[in-house]
């Protein structure tokens, strides 16, 4: 998938697992991987880092 940002990667992510239904409920303490092809990176998040950037409170 495409983002904009490492917060939006993860917002994607976990909305592909839900609509997959591969995970109903993800708790706030899970942590995701988020992999940047080019250049080459990984990032760790929280699912509540995550939902605090979906309520315009996160600090990147």
């Amino acid at each position: 998938m495409t983002a904009e940002s490492v917060y939006e990667a993860g917002a994607l992510g976990m909305s592909a697992l839900r609509n997959s239904g591969w995970a109903d409920a993800i708790a706030a303490g899970t942590e995701l991987e988020i992999q940047v092809r080019e250049p080459a990176t990984s990032h760790r998040l929280t699912v509540r880092q995550i939902q605090r950037w979906c309520d315009g409170v996160a600090v990147s």
